[in-house]
């Protein structure tokens, strides 16, 4: 995805989740694992924006980015996901299944 293309993709999901109530943070030049945080109420999303379905599955498909991926949630309680903009704003589980996130709650209380 170019440089302008996942700029877009990441302000749509920054917007979405905005608009849900989310702080939101856009890592800009994604050098991070994550290109958004979004936080809500004690639970912290980490994102990673891609343009569809099938950028999603090539990263599940990187093991090296599954290890990371399930290391920050381990170590630092970053719930990881995926976001894709190509047909409305879909997230997904860094396994690949399609969470709705208005569901999602904190529950280390």
């Amino acid at each position: 995805m170019s440089y302008r293309k996942g700029y877009r993709a990441e302000r749509k999901v920054v917007k979405y989740l905005k608009d849900k109530g989310f702080y939101v943070i856009r890592s800009a030049g994604s050098k991070g694992l994550f290109d958004v945080i979004a936080v809500k109420k004690g639970l912290i999303l980490g994102i990673q924006v891609k343009k569809n379905y099938k950028l999603v599955y090539r990263d599940i498909a990187y093991k090296q980015m599954h290890h990371k991926l399930e290391e920050a949630y381990e170590e630092y309680g970053i719930i990881p996901l995926y976001a894709t903009t190509e047909k409305g704003i879909k997230f997904y589980t860094y396994n690949g299944f399609e969470i709705n996130i208005e569901k999602l709650k904190n529950t280390s209380r």
